[in-house]
């Protein structure tokens, strides 16, 4: 009797713990798929924001083929673009079938020095480019700074620490705090521009290696809070907004 009553005590433990790595495991996905989505979308808008660079400035490449007796040995090329882009929106965002990200920004341009430090007049052209990012592993609505008359706004996404030690409050709080920082970042690439520095080297016609690097370093001021919510994927969107009419100068805005 006390044997059977202790097998089925081992079985009701055994089954518990299932069902707790279980939903363990499911949160984990969930946040996982959810975190790969945010990347993914950064990564192409980051990819975007260099397409435009090289449009607008101009990039340098350095080729280097070795023909042999009428036969091709090498084929290099590498390609190297650093400037910063100031003012650039993000126009559309999509999400593919397979998990790739799509981001088109742009932005309208009066008077540019490129990289040969000549000058170029685009007259109020509005240039578009777009970008792509893959999610690391398996397979939101866009963060789109938007002008109003008054005021410039920003979105950014913030993910719950996958911390079993934390309360569910916590976890809010720290997704909620990513997600204001997120949406700061964006909004000071919206206002004081980010340095785009890319280096791609091509083998053969094969790619090898593609590196964007994107860098905002800046002060700002006065931006406010003016929504936050949690989305379907367990992630939090928090909405930042800042005056804009000290920065009129800075922004070329009328």
């Amino acid at each position: 009797m006390k044997l059977r009553l202790s097998l089925k005590l081992m079985n009701v433990f055994i089954l518990s713990v299932f069902l707790f790595m279980g939903v363990l495991w499911n949160n984990a996905s969930a946040q996982n798929e959810a975190q790969q989505r945010l990347m993914a979308k950064r990564a192409a808008r980051v990819d975007a924001l260099r397409n435009l660079t090289e449009i607008i400035y101009g990039l340098q490449i350095d080729s280097q083929t070795t023909v042999r007796d009428f036969v091709t040995q090498s084929d290099l090329i590498r390609s190297r673009v650093s400037a910063v882009i100031q003012g650039a929106e993000e126009t559309d965002y999509k999400e593919l079938p397979d998990g790739t990200a799509e981001v088109t920004m742009e932005i309208t341009l009066g008077d540019v020095e490129d990289i040969l430090d000549m000058d170029i007049q685009y007259d109020g052209r509005t240039v578009q480019a777009t970008g792509y990012g893959a999610p690391s592993g398996e397979v939101l609505k866009p963060s789109q700074p938007a002008y109003s008359s008054n005021s410039i706004r920003a979105i950014g996404s913030g993910l719950e620490p996958n911390d079993p030690n934390m309360s569910q409050t916590e976890k809010a709080l720290m997704a909620k705090r990513a997600a204001k920082l997120d949406a700061l970042r964006n909004l000071a690439e919206q206002v004081y521009g980010v340095r785009i520095t890319s280096d791609s080297y091509v083998r053969d016609f094969v790619l090898q290696s593609d590196d964007t690097r994107s860098r905002v370093n800046t002060f700002i001021q006065g931006a406010r809070v003016v929504s936050e919510q949690q989305m379907p994927d367990g992630s939090y969107q928090v909405e930042v907004e800042l005056d804009i009419e000290p920065l009129r100068d800075i922004l070329g805005i009328r």
